[in-house]
């Protein structure tokens, strides 16, 4: 049996992505970045992507299926894209998210991390993990 994630819309109460993220340990956000934003946050990836996936030895084969052979790594997006650091890492949504997960446990909270992983042609989809 494979697992599924729950879709909510951006537009939805918070309440029901919580609920989500708390029942499964994930949910999916349709709509957080509106066509604009998401346009322009892939104008300033698309290059950096462009260039082959870096090919390197697996320990064994289950983990060489996990990564992939084609997949591209682009770590540090937030110093890579204006509009990832600006836009997308302070978005509304993803912000009340945070809130109500991480505040009511610490005193503050830093969103810092950025990684794109494009798995490329012929690979096939990560099974979930954390």
């Amino acid at each position: 049996m494979s697992a599924s994630i729950t879709h909510v819309h951006a537009g939805d109460p918070l309440e029901l992505a919580l609920k989500a993220l708390d029942a499964d340990g994930a949910v999916v956000v349709e709509g957080l970045l509106d066509a604009d934003t998401l346009s322009r946050l892939n104008a300033d990836l698309d290059p950096l992507l462009a260039v082959p996936a870096t090919k390197r030895p697996f320990l064994n084969a289950a983990l060489q299926d996990f990564f992939g052979m084609n997949t591209r790594h682009l770590t540090g997006v937030a110093g890579k894209s204006r509009v990832f650091a600006t836009e997308v890492m302070v978005n509304p949504t993803l912000l009340s998210v945070c809130d109500e997960v991480l505040l009511p446990a610490c005193s503050g909270y830093q969103l810092n991390l950025g990684h794109v992983l494009d798995r490329g042609p012929g690979s096939t989809a990560q099974f979930m993990h954390r």
